[in-house]
């Protein structure tokens, strides 16, 4: 991934920039085994939405964006001032805690940094969820598909694909 790229994503993802998270989604997966159970998770959706005034029945909101984060491809992060509140490689139960605390907050900008598209989504309550795309050859890392039909993706590996929704 150059600079180029990595601004290029950032331009691309302006849609969402001052919207509202208003819904998470988290995949447990529980995978059983003869040696025991493993769990692990395998997505992270943040859907985000804007609000709008409405004439007759006060304020009312539209629906912008959803951003999937591949867990199995990529590791993620959600830190507060810095300092590291849970990462994807904790129980699911702290993640589950602590991933919530996305709703209701507004996303002010996101950074892509290259050479391998590590990706810091920064919201507001300065929360930053930063995402580590593994050196894979093969999945997407997130996937950010706009309700315009958009649709900006970061991987195989420091890859970047966009298709527009715009016939």
């Amino acid at each position: 991934m150059t600079t180029g790229d990595a601004a290029t994503i950032r331009d691309l993802s302006r849609p969402i920039w001052g919207t509202q998270v208003w819904q998470v989604r988290l995949n447990v997966q529980h995978i059983f085994q003869d040696r025991g159970v493993l769990e692990g998770m395998d997505g992270l959706w943040l859907d985000f939405r804007e609000f709008r005034p409405k004439r007759e029945l006060g304020e009312g909101h539209r629906s912008v964006a959803s951003l999937y984060i591949n867990l199995r491809n990529c590791g993620a992060r959600l830190e507060q001032h810095g300092v590291p509140v849970v990462m994807s490689g904790d129980p699911s139960a702290r993640v589950l805690g602590e991933v919530q605390r996305l709703v209701g907050i507004r996303l002010v900008d996101v950074e892509v940094k290259p050479p391998g598209g590590e990706t810091l989504l920064r919201f507001d309550s300065a929360l930053v969820l930063s995402c580590f795309p593994a050196v894979s050859r093969e999945g997407d890392s997130w996937v950010l598909n706009t309700d315009l039909g958009d649709v900006l993706k970061l991987g195989p590996g420091p890859r970047m694909t966009y298709i527009s929704g715009r016939r």
